[in-house]
């Protein structure tokens, strides 16, 4: 039984488990300790040496979708594709009854010399989307636009820290 103080004498189950009858024959499991104990003293594969990569992270928001009526609020806008709509999934969410559920996408890539390119892409959406005024169902936009998702009115502006584009060497 177990001699230390406040175990009220609790069987010890390392000392009072009964021992298999007959050690002396193999058992599926002394087979498989074997054959585990014979793969670690085989040779380990050695890994090949690989270029570094180089990958872009945007650390950042490339720019800002700014709402002009109240309530005034900025959503911020990664290199990819970010949803525009009136409920999740959309990672801008605009309350507005006439706002459609997956209303318009808004693409930011890289172009060349590091700048970055906007699309706008109206997604069927009920009411429409509009760019400067005009109706649209794709268009390329860029910083300073002014963007309609029915009848919420957005501006394209860049971030309070301007460097939207850092990498880093993995």
């Amino acid at each position: 039984m177990c001699s230390s103080p406040g175990c009220n004498s609790m069987p010890n189950y390392y000392l009072h488990v009964p021992a298999p009858e007959d050690l002396s024959a193999p058992t599926a499991e002394m087979a498989l300790v074997k054959s585990l104990s014979d793969a670690k003293s085989r040779p380990t594969p050695t890994c090949e040496r690989t270029e570094r990569a180089t990958v872009s992270l945007s650390t950042t928001p490339s720019v800002m979708l700014r709402r002009l009526a109240p309530p005034a609020t900025e959503f911020p806008i990664f290199e990819g594709v970010t949803e525009i709509g009136a409920r999740s999934p959309a990672q801008v969410v605009v309350d507005d009854p006439s706002v459609s559920s997956r209303h318009a996408c808004l693409e930011c890539r890289r172009a060349g010399k590091g700048d970055a390119e906007f699309v706008l892409s109206d997604q069927g959406s009920k009411n429409g989307t509009f760019v400067r005024g005009e109706r649209i169902q794709r268009q390329r936009i860029q910083i300073g636009d002014r963007i309609r998702f029915a009848r919420v009115e957005f501006e394209l502006t860049l971030p309070a820290d301007a460097t939207p584009w850092e990498t880093m060497q993995l």
